[in-house]
């Protein structure tokens, strides 16, 4: 939708909390919460992947975790569909969890997203991210992605999740799935976890949101029996005399293509 001064897109309210704060209230989490989370985001990957779309910027904070448990990916701003043999060359994404294809510069494809999935799951099980975990220097961060070896903390005694990782994080990225998404999903790592259940909602989740953190269905209906528009809302935010003014615009009429 569109007004004079905006433009308006309508998501849907996802009931939940950010996997961000949710994996801070857990602390490290052991093989099953990390397989839940991992298998959760693979799938989607999956999904995206099969209609050609790369996603570009896995973190926790772009994965609601819903009042049910189960995780939503959001904010598909930086994804992308591919064409033709499926390469695209646009540095873009989160330093830390940036594949280092991305940075080289030669092209990349739909692999950048399993390595981010691995750095999720180091961050899972470790406690932080592999690459340069205290750097806010980007070029730092993408020296040690490029150059730096994995290593692990001794606290993780899981060996298949460590040899998991591994192959997520392998800096060839035809490494990472493995040959197919069949094949990663039957890695050894995952022996016991019920992929049908997992896709029908059967599993038990590591964490359900507590009610008092989120918006209750009363605090909703309040809030539309106010009845106050989105308009208003920004106007009020912003000021009358911040809104731009279409007559004095040097084209007036650029915003046709978005009728």
């Amino acid at each position: 939708m569109k007004d004079d001064n905006f433009i308006y897109f309508l998501v849907e309210y996802i009931k939940g909390l950010e996997l961000f704060d949710v994996i801070r209230d857990i602390g490290l989490l052991n093989t099953y919460d990390s397989q839940f989370y991992v298998s959760s985001l693979l799938l989607c990957m999956e999904y995206l992947h099969t209609h050609h779309i790369v996603y570009r910027d896995i973190k926790s904070e772009n994965v609601m975790v819903d009042h049910h448990g189960y995780i939503r990916l959001i904010d598909m701003g930086t994804a992308k569909i591919l064409k033709g043999k499926g390469r695209t060359f646009t540095i873009i994404g989160t330093p830390h969890y940036m594949a280092p294809e991305i940075l080289n510069g030669k092209g990349y494809s739909y692999s950048v997203d399993l390595w981010s999935i691995g750095i999720c799951l180091y961050e899972f099980m470790c406690g932080g991210v592999p690459f340069a975990e205290d750097a806010e220097d980007p070029y730092e961060i993408y020296e040690e992605i490029t150059k730096k070896q994995i290593s692990y903390p001794n606290h993780l005694k899981d060996r298949k999740a460590k040899k998991f990782i591994d192959q997520l994080l392998n800096k060839t990225p035809e490494i990472r799935l493995g040959g197919s998404y069949a094949a990663l999903k039957a890695n050894s790592w995952f022996d016991g976890l019920d992929w049908d259940k997992l896709m029908d909602k059967e599993l038990k989740p590591p964490y359900i949101p507590p009610k008092d953190r989120l918006i209750g269905e009363k605090e909703i209906v309040t809030i539309e029996k106010q009845n106050k528009t989105i308009q208003g809302e920004i106007k009020n935010d912003l000021g009358e005399k911040n809104l731009q003014k279409k007559e004095l615009a040097n084209d007036p009429n650029w915003d046709e293509k978005f009728n």
